[in-house]
């Protein structure tokens, strides 16, 4: 079995594979991008991981996220709004364009 771990959208983005049980391969998407901190979907990773183990992403039979981006949102953007009503209203307001991201996570993976 083949599965494709993959964080992102946060600090450090990231791809992971672990064939069969064994972590085959592993990599920063900022080591390849050379961009520092990289949050963006880790494209170069994931192409990194697949070439490492002489995989297709047609032969990947899992991908996992590192992160649950509907409890994230639910938690850390409108919890703490409504928290810190009407203090964080600015914040949240600045934070929209991550939102935006967050909530189409999924749908822009794929």
């Amino acid at each position: 079995m083949n599965i494709l771990g993959v964080n992102f959208y946060q600090h450090n983005a990231s791809a992971a594979l672990v064939q069969n049980g064994k972590l085959r391969s592993a990599v920063e998407e900022e080591r390849l991008s050379r961009i520092k901190d990289d949050g963006q979907i880790p494209i170069k990773a994931i192409e990194y991981c697949l070439k490492e183990a002489d995989l297709k992403l047609k032969d990947i039979d899992v991908v996992t996220f590192s992160i649950d981006f509907d409890r994230l949102l639910k938690q850390k953007y409108l919890k703490y709004t409504l928290d810190n009503f009407p203090k964080a209203n600015d914040l949240f307001i600045q934070n929209m364009e991550n939102f935006k991201k967050l909530s189409s996570a999924e749908k822009t993976f794929r």
